[in-house]
């Protein structure tokens, strides 16, 4: 398996060469192209997150953690809860649950290279972001651009993960090792998981066919 440095390298060359390509069919405009690179990095990252030691965990936690926290400020604001004793017990309080009770719910349930490492995750991942992008006032081909630009960094990193697998750095390629084809996969050894992850891209795919219909018959 590749080391994080590795797959941060892969992502970035990923979302490059994907904002670069999207810019060359004219699918965004030059100031949206940082967005798409960094929507490719950020899908290089996706995969890891069932890994109870990895960064990618410990930012998407400390991240939503901090925006929730946030938010609860935001709302207390609005209340006119001012004592500020409260506010950062409220507000430290849900940082703390978010990070450790819903983060150790999370990693409950997932495994190392269980159903994030896995075509069907892949393809989730872009869907859900072009269902967010939906909200947005943007054009079809920009919201398309950004969510392909996810699952390409995150089909990057599966395949960085399948390289490492089957060639051995230590000079002799193509010596499989166990963790060969544990990232390309379809599915996961938790039926119950994987058939949610199956639901998932019927429904938000279903969700977005008319966007991704159009998008299609714009560029054939």
């Amino acid at each position: 398996m590749a080391g994080f440095k590795a797959h941060m390298a892969f992502g970035m060359l990923a979302g490059f060469s994907w904002a670069v390509f999207s810019l060359f069919l004219a699918l965004i405009s030059f100031w949206f192209a940082p967005i798409v690179f960094v929507a490719g990095l950020f899908g290089s990252f996706l995969p890891d997150l069932d890994s109870d030691t990895g960064k990618p965990i410990k930012i998407l936690l400390i991240s939503s953690g901090l925006f929730c926290a946030v938010i609860t400020g935001v709302y207390l604001y609005e209340i006119n809860e001012t004592e500020i004793k409260l506010f950062i017990l409220y507000t430290l309080g849900v940082f703390l649950f978010v990070y450790f009770v819903l983060g150790g719910i999370f990693k409950k349930l997932t495994h190392h290279r269980g159903i994030f490492h896995s075509i069907p995750a892949a393809l989730l991942s872009s869907l859900l972001i072009l269902a967010i992008l939906n909200k947005f006032n943007l054009a079809l081909t920009t919201k398309m651009a950004i969510s392909l630009a996810v699952g390409i960094g995150y089909l990057s990193h599966l395949i960085l993960d399948e390289l490492n697998s089957v060639v051995n750095l230590k000079g002799i390629p193509f010596v499989p090792n166990k963790s060969s084809g544990s990232a390309l996969k379809l599915y996961s050894n938790n039926r119950i998981v994987t058939l949610f992850v199956y639901i998932s891209v019927i429904f938000l795919g279903y969700y977005n066919f008319e966007n991704i219909n159009s998008f299609f018959s714009v560029i054939f």
